[in-house]
């Protein structure tokens, strides 16, 4: 495929109990920085996204580590 630059991407097919919901739960696919650098966007930096979500993930562990 042109727009992935020739590269393999898998995705899964929700082949097991619960099917394709099931993926939502555990799949969580982000790009590397430079993807989000390749954007041209000041406001989308690769830097600026970890930032972004480090926070995403600092949050989740305190809600589970306190809930």
């Amino acid at each position: 495929m042109e727009s992935v630059d020739g590269r393999q991407v898998k995705l899964s097919r929700g082949r097991f109990l619960g099917g394709s919901s099931g993926v939502n739960g555990t799949l969580c696919i982000r790009g590397t920085k430079q993807d989000y650098d390749d954007w041209g966007l000041d406001e989308w930096t690769g830097d600026k996204m970890f930032g972004y979500m480090a926070k995403v993930h600092s949050y989740q562990s305190y809600l589970r580590i306190n809930n």
